[in-house]
């Protein structure tokens, strides 16, 4: 028995609403996507297309250009989430009106890890006084022999440089020292699959290193400053979106404060919003040493040309 219903095949699928329409000649189009697709329900399905129509995007109309934009490339605001996970994300609205999903455009956390990477997570060897009197001691007195030979000088300052050299691949050395561990990666569920073994490097660090690095990739806050025009050593309050910024402080579980600028796009698209927009690191403020609860901006100062910023912390202590 046949059915009443008949399916046909689009192009893509329709996502507007009153997207269907019936002319006196029994056809019927359907708008799906960039195309209108022309079918004659009289005929089955395989056979039943009657045309295409492709609906090519066209310049927009030349009607002005709004002054108050933005950090967003569709010319709209950022949001700054932070989350249990410790991860801090920038998103921003949907530039479909029928999608309710926010695009994210930015990992704040993923920059800083890549940004503490590369700096060794801050730490260095510490050299006490004792030790730079005993250097400065010896300095004073290999200088103090002006009766030495020019040989004599030339086998100390090799030697001196060998050791030097020796002490800095040591140290790179320490710094790059690697457990060698196996991680076991299953190819299929299937019973009876071997099993992929991939050797992966771990750096070695101690409890208190895993400890400390791990506060500092941990935000708990995060707090936006006002839209301002930088200019040299001050900054202003801008009269449009050109050439502006805002200062993203993201406050750490070790008591730091990171600050994230994040400037306005140069061209705004509502075609292509989620690209990533224009970030720079703007360093690392030790405000608390323990975990950091509130950030709160403010402009200071009776000169609207040349304001001053104010920020505002507070710790777990109460301080």
């Amino acid at each position: 028995m046949s059915s009443r219903f008949q399916a046909a095949e689009l192009v893509s699928a329709p996502c507007y609403l009153n997207v269907v329409a019936w002319s006196e000649e029994n056809l019927v189009a359907v708008a799906s996507g960039s195309f209108v697709t022309i079918l004659n329900p009289a005929k089955p399905s395989g056979a039943g297309c009657r045309g295409v129509i492709s609906v090519l995007p066209s310049k927009p109309f030349s009607i002005g250009v709004i002054n108050a934009r933005g950090l967003a490339r569709n010319a709209g605001c950022l949001l700054a989430v932070c989350t249990t996970g410790g991860r801090v994300k920038l998103y921003l609205f949907p530039f479909c009106d029928f999608s309710a999903e926010w695009i994210e455009v930015m990992d704040i956390s993923e920059m800083m890890y890549n940004y503490l990477s590369k700096i060794n997570f801050g730490e260095s060897q510490i050299i006490s006084s004792e030790s730079l009197d005993v250097i400065g001691s010896r300095d004073n007195a290999e200088s103090e022999c002006p009766n030495e030979s020019p040989i004599s000088s030339l086998r100390k300052e090799r030697k001196r440089r060998r050791q030097n050299e020796t002490n800095v691949a040591a140290k790179k050395l320490d710094n790059v020292k690697e457990n060698k561990t196996w991680e076991i990666i299953p190819i299929s569920v299937s019973e009876g699959t071997p099993l992929k073994i991939k050797e992966c490097n771990v750096q070695l660090i101690t409890a208190q290193q895993y400890a400390s690095r791990n506060a500092m990739l941990t935000p708990l806050i995060v707090a936006w400053s006002p839209i301002l025009r930088t200019s040299e050593d001050w900054v202003s309050i801008p009269h449009n979106s050109s050439g502006c910024c805002s200062i993203l402080a993201t406050g750490l579980k070790c008591g730091l404060i990171s600050f994230w600028r994040i400037d306005a796009p140069e061209i705004y698209s509502i075609i292509t919003p989620e690209l990533p927009c224009k970030a720079s690191n703007g360093g690392f403020l030790k405000a608390h040493d323990t975990c950091i609860t509130s950030i709160c901006w403010a402009l200071y100062g009776s000169e609207i040309s040349k304001p001053q910023l104010l920020l505002a912390t507070r710790s777990s202590n109460g301080r």
